[in-house]
């Protein structure tokens, strides 16, 4: 993840920056500078500015519905005897992303978010990601053909990406979806790039518990 998102810098101060009563109605801020506004308001115990105020500010639906699910995660660690890779798993990837940020019918998007766990725990065990397995492993899951979990994905990834790389701009969570919006990634891409990305995210969360 860049290092905007994980430690704010001087040049985004999101508590001095983006919470001045004096310039919400006119700011704007790119991909990078709205997750990183996600992520301080979640992890910075010491901001002044109210829960409420802080969800209420997201004009992005996406990112609201991040911000709620990274808190209900902070929630369950303060109150101990928690597996974190579990919290990110089903708070992040189940809800944030499969309930409502990839909003389309279908299993491609249950799949693809299935599949990201699995890559996921073998990126944490240093294993070889092999795409073949972490298809197997899906299709076990959902009682399904290897071939119909790798179509899926494919198909669904492929009409996501089309809609995504037009709209960037209003569009910040998906920079933890897709590596490129240049050109269309490969599902390994896709499922490698989230699992990294949700280890990051996981990174965070764990320096909370220092």
């Amino acid at each position: 993840m860049k290092e905007g998102i994980i430690i704010m810098n001087n040049k985004h101060n999101p508590m001095k920056n983006f919470y001045s009563i004096k310039n919400n109605e006119s700011i704007s801020f790119d991909a990078e500078d709205a997750l990183s506004l996600v992520f301080a308001s979640c992890l910075n115990h010491d901001c002044k500015v109210s829960k409420c105020t802080s969800f209420n500010y997201f004009r992005d639906l996406k990112l609201r519905i991040l911000y709620a699910e990274i808190k209900k995660i902070i929630n369950c660690m303060d109150e101990g005897d928690y597996d974190l890779s579990q919290l990110v798993d089903d708070h992040i990837l189940r809800s944030a992303f499969a309930g409502s940020v990839f909003m389309k019918d279908g299993m491609g998007a249950s799949y693809l978010v299935e599949a990201v766990i699995v890559c996921k725990q073998l990126l944490a065990r240093q294993n070889v990601i092999i795409a073949g397995e972490i298809y197997r492993q899906v299709a076990e899951r959902f009682h399904v053909s290897p071939e119909a979990v790798e179509k899926a994905i494919r198909y669904f990834t492929k009409e996501l990406w089309m809609v995504c790389k037009d709209k960037t701009k209003c569009l910040a969570i998906y920079n933890f979806v897709f590596p490129s919006l240049n050109s269309p990634p490969t599902n390994k891409d896709t499922i490698v790039f989230m699992a990294i990305k949700m280890l990051e995210i996981q990174k965070l969360l764990e320096a909370l518990a220092i």
